[in-house]
C-alpha cells in the first residue's frame, strides 16, 4: 500500500505514524493536491497492534482537525486464539468507536473487495463517503 500512497500524494511524501508498531497497518500524514490529510490503510487483516495504532492515529487526526483518507485493502480482523488473547476484540472495538466518533471529514477508497464488517468499521457515522459501485461486498461467518 505504500506504493499506492506514493503514487497519489504530493511529491510522494508520506510521514509514517509508528512505522515499527503494527507494521501491517499503515498510518501517516501526507498532502493530496495541497491539502493535508491523514491516511489509514492495511496490508492484510487487522491485528491487535494495528487496530490500536489506527485508533491512536484517528484520534490524533480528530484532535488536529485533519481529514482522514481510508485506503481499504484488508480482509477484516485477524481471527484465532492468539489474536483473541492479544486483545483483538478489545482493540478492534476501540477502533470501531474511534471511526464512529470521528468528527473530521473522511473518505474511503477500496483497492479490492472485502467483508461487509470492514465497510461497517470504516463507513460508520454521518460523514459523506465515496463507494465505487464495482466492488464486491460479502459477510464473514
Amino acid at each position: 500500500m505504500r506504493e499506492a500512497i506514493a503514487r497519489f500524494v504530493d511529491d510522494s511524501d508520506f510521514l509514517d505514524f509508528k512505522a515499527d508498531y503494527g507494521a501491517a497497518t499503515v498510518c501517516g500524514h501526507a498532502a493530496v493536491q495541497g491539502h493535508k490529510v491523514g491516511i489509514v490503510t492495511n496490508n492484510g487483516p487487522l491485528d491487535p497492534a494495528g487496530a490500536n495504532k489506527a485508533t491512536h492515529f484517528i484520534q490524533a487526526c480528530c484532535q488536529a482537525g485533519l481529514p482522514i483518507l481510508y485506503l481499504q485493502n484488508t480482509t477484516g480482523y485477524i481471527v484465532g486464539k492468539a489474536s483473541e488473547e492479544a486483545g483483538m476484540i478489545k482493540h478492534g472495538s476501540k477502533m470501531i468507536q474511534a471511526v464512529s466518533n470521528a468528527n473530521v471529514a473522511e473518505r474511503s477508497r477500496w483497492k479490492r473487495s472485502g467483508p461487509s464488517a470492514q465497510y461497517t468499521r470504516f463507513e460508520s457515522g454521518d460523514q459523506c463517503r465515496y463507494r465505487p459501485a464495482s466492488r464486491e461486498m460479502r459477510r464473514i461467518g
